[in-house]
């Protein structure tokens, strides 16, 4: 955080403003431009293949999103041409293409796991539901507002609401500690959750 801080490009208000979970889903995603930097001193940096390579997380986020609504609207849908309109018309709305595509955000990683995560709660299937919630919420807090509803939908008990809230907040606060304190996670991070909030 504090060499994205001194490092930010002057015509940009962001740093690295992710929580530092999405950091590991970048290392292991640039793990072979990496290896092939490290073999041969490949320098990935002026390599339009690897900076490429770098940005197509985001197209496969957003094929494993439409993989995951397709699935949703079969539950219901079961003409195959309508299923395959419908999809598309999910991965070319702007509200898709704009944020991923033109402005490259990642924010499609969290909502491809949070669609995966409602088709399994749709099907009734609780674990793997909430494993991909407890990891779409680290990505993007905004998953909360669609975990909570559901676990308020499904469950009236209190200790079982608490038991499917807490480990998914507790994973956020325990990617948070190492932190604590630090002045340049705060200025890059910290002001954007309280705006968030």
């Amino acid at each position: 955080y504090e060499y994205a801080a001194h490092h930010a490009h002057e015509l940009t208000v962001y740093t690295a403003n992710y929580n530092v979970f999405l950091y590991f889903v970048f290392l292991i995603w640039n793990l072979p431009t990496f290896i092939v930097h490290m073999i041969n001193g490949f320098d990935y940096m002026t390599s339009l293949t690897a900076l490429l390579w770098c940005k197509a997380i985001v197209v496969f986020a957003m094929g494993f999103a439409a993989s995951a609504m397709r699935k949703i609207i079969s539950l219901w849908v079961k003409d195959k041409r309508l299923i395959r309109i419908l999809t598309l018309l999910f991965i070319t709305s702007s509200c898709t293409v704009f944020p991923a595509l033109v402005e490259s955000q990642y924010d499609i990683l969290s909502v491809a796991l949070m669609l995966w995560g409602l088709y399994f709660y749709l099907n009734g299937r609780s674990v793997p539901f909430f494993v991909l919630f407890a990891i779409a919420v680290p990505l993007k807090m905004f998953a909360l507002f669609i975990y909570i509803p559901l676990i308020l939908l499904r469950e009236k008990r209190i200790r079982f609401i608490a038991a499917e809230l807490i480990p998914v907040f507790a994973i956020n606060f325990l990617l948070s500690i190492p932190f604590h304190g630090d002045r340049w996670y705060e200025i890059c991070i910290g002001s954007q959750n309280r705006d968030a909030v």
